[in-house]
């Protein structure tokens, strides 16, 4: 969350900034797996997705978005809602 990303790609969204947001508030990557070799070998990793297939009795399962998130000891929550209407 301190803006170095290991690739050099930006994440496609990225919710607070060192040094410019609140120290308590809630953390938010979207698409880390673009920005982290780390992130990238959880999130497209065979292994985990050939376990959510078979743990939803599907044939196979692909990758629509990660979403890294972070709550600092402290932070308030985030309350329900609906980012887009689909």
């Amino acid at each position: 969350f301190r803006g170095n990303f290991p690739t050099g790609i930006y994440p496609d969204e990225w919710h607070w900034r060192e040094g410019i947001s609140k120290p308590e508030k809630f953390r938010e990557i979207v698409n880390a797996w673009k920005s982290s070799d780390l992130v990238a070998s959880v999130a497209c990793s065979e292994q985990i997705a050939a376990a959510a297939a078979k743990l939803m009795g599907w044939s196979g399962v692909r990758l629509g978005q990660d979403d890294v998130l972070w709550k600092p000891p402290g932070a308030s929550g985030v309350g329900y809602h609906q980012d887009s209407a689909y």
